[in-house]
């Protein structure tokens, strides 16, 4: 018998879209290197990058990718609060994530397209078991030319060629394909019986936020985040979550969650300002703890 309704805040998270660890120092550099990593197929400018062993206990550093060097190289830029990184050193663990594009498939051809169309052909992939989309883009790295996806067909194995609007890929291209809209999920913290919302102690970059509940099982939800604002005592996702948290236990019932509206940079002594289209507070990890 259910003795309690609770009320919970959805929060949308972005996905882990690649992980791995750093091969080469770029901690003066302000660059990720990763010598099996294959970033152009899997990776876009203004991916957030997360290294959360240097500085962890102040909540690691975090970075926004400026450009796609290589296979094996990123260039970044530190944000976030102080202390911000110089860039990731070797042998670290690294998360990324997407907050404006969803990758659907990345890799390279291996096949010459038929005479009298334009074609997108890789006989190791099924690109309809990959999600992949009519209307997604499909960049041709090695020829650096954006072109749409038309439809999917097949040479060899099944599903294995894209027809795109574009007479660009050649046998040997290196290519991702991508659609707009943030890689992310939904993710779900309590909002009844809170005591406290607030930037965890420890974090000195304020990237968490720590919602403690005064209930018998006594614990406590951790939200992690990205951000661009360079104020280092910056509360506006804590000011954020302290709202979200009123207004869902307005909602009537029987709706019990509250859908959080994100936070907006509203910072004027903010670093990169357009970051985004000013939306600068990205959830990047959501746990819930007993005390």
């Amino acid at each position: 018998m259910i003795s309690k309704m609770e009320k919970f805040i959805n929060l949308k998270q972005l996905d882990v879209v690649k992980t791995g660890t750093s091969t080469a120092d770029g901690s003066a550099a302000l660059t990720l290197t990763d010598s099996g990593a294959l970033f152009q197929q899997s990776v876009l400018v203004n991916a957030i990058v997360w290294d959360r062993t240097t500085n962890a206990s102040g909540g690691g550093h975090m970075y926004l990718v400026t450009a796609v060097t290589s296979n094996t190289e990123l260039a970044l830029l530190a944000i976030g609060g102080a202390p911000r990184g110089g860039g990731v050193p070797s042998g670290v663990s690294y998360f990324i994530y997407m907050p404006e594009y969803t990758v659907a498939s990345g890799g390279v051809t291996d096949g010459v397209q038929a005479s009298g169309t334009f074609q997108l052909i890789d006989t190791s992939e099924n690109f309809s078991a990959l999600g992949v989309k009519i209307g997604d883009t499909a960049k041709d790295i090695t020829g650096d030319v954006l072109t749409t996806v038309l439809g999917i067909t097949t040479t060899t194995n099944p599903n294995d060629t894209l027809t795109v609007s574009a007479d660009t890929f050649l046998a040997g291209d290196t290519y991702i394909i991508y659609r707009e809209g943030a890689n992310d999920f939904d993710s779900l913290i309590r909002s009844s019986d809170v005591s406290f919302v607030e930037n965890t102690g420890s974090n000195t970059n304020n990237s968490e936020i720590k919602i403690t509940y005064q209930d018998k099982s006594a614990s406590q939800s951790f939200v992690s985040y990205a951000f661009s604002s360079s104020t280092v005592a910056d509360e506006s996702m804590r000011n954020g979550l302290q709202t979200a948290v009123v207004a869902s236990q307005q909602t009537p019932w029987p709706n019990v969650t509250y859908d959080f509206p994100g936070v907006m940079n509203t910072t004027v002594t903010s670093n990169n300002d357009g970051w985004l289209a000013g939306q600068n507070f990205f959830i990047l990890r959501v746990a819930e703890t007993t005390l």
